[in-house]
């Protein structure tokens, strides 16, 4: 009796360990560390076994693998199928024992955030993040060197920039005007803009004259502004370099300011020191068979606008009306407009172009217009003129109205702003005539007829 009862609590232990009935009686107590398997299902190492519904064995009932399944106890701590996790887990076998759960390859590392973690020597947990070495950030699983943390905003070298996900600064996001902006990023990183400000007490242009910020670091409402002759650069008025053009004789200024973006030659880029050709290009407009425009863009063509038209006078018929123009940059002229309202009776409206020779235009071209429309806004159409403007030659663009008096617009004081191809110094009166001398007679300095010219690359 004494046999069978100890017989019996034998099994019981080698059921609690291995969850099979063993024939012999001298089985030891534990699995076998040698064992290729937890159980006969054929779990290999490395692999998950148990953790079915109820968290027993593989069979689909949890019970043993005998068919006497009153062996087992209720207990799932007393032997029968292996134990698992209380939530129903599955378990890893390793060396032929049934071991912790795997949640992560041992040793095996991943970010979170810009920490680093790493999973535990037996794959059970992930272990608590840990910051990199100074001047490192844990990008795509592992520490390393970084300008930055990915995806945050950032205020650098006045202007906007976003960190990449390499941990790069990359390209500027925004670049904030130096005297009128600065850069401010929130503190969490989530973005950076350039606002309306500057130094408190700092000297800023604005408008072409000198202001002085406020003590909060707003913008000053008003300026002393710089001379006919000047021009506004660091918050400080300096001279314009000039240069003598065309038939005034006049000091104009120079194509381009110093160090500032501009447009020379139809070529955008930044001014050289000279004044008169750029340091850098960076955008050739003329290589693609365009124009510069005044916002320093490349265009098919552009429309370069002649005094705003705020006054009108009334001219007689048989009257030429036109601007001189000395040519920076060569062009094409290919379009004429202007502001006029002639009179009811019978009209053509001449459209004409001169070269200056010597003391005297000779006109090169010509479009004549009949029966136009009754608007205020006329052209001479589209292409109607085929004229190479040469650089460095002076040019007299404008309309004659034919059999009937015509109001036309001008503007008071002559328009000196430069065009994107050259300068506007003045306008004539005169008769018409296919060649008209130049004297103190037909040039006006005091006014510039207002006129729209349409250019593209010669």
């Amino acid at each position: 009796m004494w046999l069978r009862t100890g017989w019996a609590s034998g099994l019981g232990l080698i059921l609690l360990c291995c969850g099979r009935v063993e024939q012999s009686s001298s089985q030891p107590s534990s699995c076998p560390t040698a064992a290729p398997s937890c159980d006969d299902t054929g779990c290999a190492p490395g692999e998950l076994c148990g953790g079915g519904p109820n968290g027993g064995s593989k069979n689909s009932d949890g019970g043993s693998k005998n068919s006497d399944a009153g062996s087992r106890s209720s207990d799932a701590g007393s032997g029968g199928g292996r134990s698992s996790n209380a939530d129903g887990g599955r378990k890893a076998c390793d060396g032929g024992t049934c071991g912790p759960p795997h949640v992560c390859e041992p040793q095996s590392e991943r970010c979170v955030g810009t920490q680093l973690s790493q999973c535990d020597a037996d794959g059970a947990k992930w272990l608590t993040p840990v910051a990199c070495e100074h001047g490192q950030l844990c990008i795509d699983g592992s520490c390393k060197l970084s300008d930055c943390e990915p995806h945050r905003w950032y205020c650098r070298d006045g202007g906007v920039y976003q960190c990449d996900e390499d941990g790069k600064f990359g390209s500027i996001v925004k670049a904030c005007d130096p005297e009128l902006q600065r850069c401010v990023a929130n503190d969490d990183g989530s973005l950076a803009s350039c606002v309306d400000g500057c130094q408190p007490g700092a000297k800023v242009c604005i408008q072409n004259g000198v202001g002085t910020c406020s003590d909060d670091g707003s913008l000053p409402k008003s300026s002393d502004p710089c001379g006919s002759n000047e021009h506004c650069q660091a918050g400080e008025c300096k001279p314009l370099g000039c240069e003598v053009l065309g038939i005034t004789q006049a000091c104009i200024p120079l194509p381009c300011v110093p160090g500032e973006k501009a447009c020379v030659l139809d070529r955008v880029g930044t001014c050289a020191a000279d004044g008169r050709s750029l340091s850098a290009t960076s955008e050739d407009c003329r290589a693609q068979g365009n124009v510069c425009t005044s916002d320093l863009t490349c265009a098919k063509s552009y429309i370069d606008i002649i005094g705003p038209g705020t006054n009108g006078e009334k001219v007689p018929a048989d009257v030429l009306v036109a601007n001189v123009i000395a040519v920076r940059t060569p062009r094409k002229l290919i379009e004429l407009q202007t502001w006029t309202t002639p009179g009811l009776a019978a009209r053509q409206m001449h459209w004409v172009a001169y070269e200056l020779v010597g003391n005297t235009f000779i006109q090169r071209q010509e479009q004549l217009v009949s029966d136009f429309a009754s608007v205020e806004f006329h052209s001479s159409g589209y292409g109607s003129f085929s004229l190479q403007l040469e650089s460095g030659k002076t040019y007299l663009l404008g309309l004659v109205v034919h059999a009937a008096e015509a109001t036309r617009a001008y503007q008071a004081t002559r328009d000196t702003a430069p065009l994107s191809f050259g300068i506007v110094q003045g306008s004539v009166s005169a008769p018409y005539a296919t060649s008209i001398a130049l004297d103190a007679n037909s040039l006006r300095l005091d006014i510039a007829a207002h006129l729209r010219v349409t250019t593209a690359a010669p």
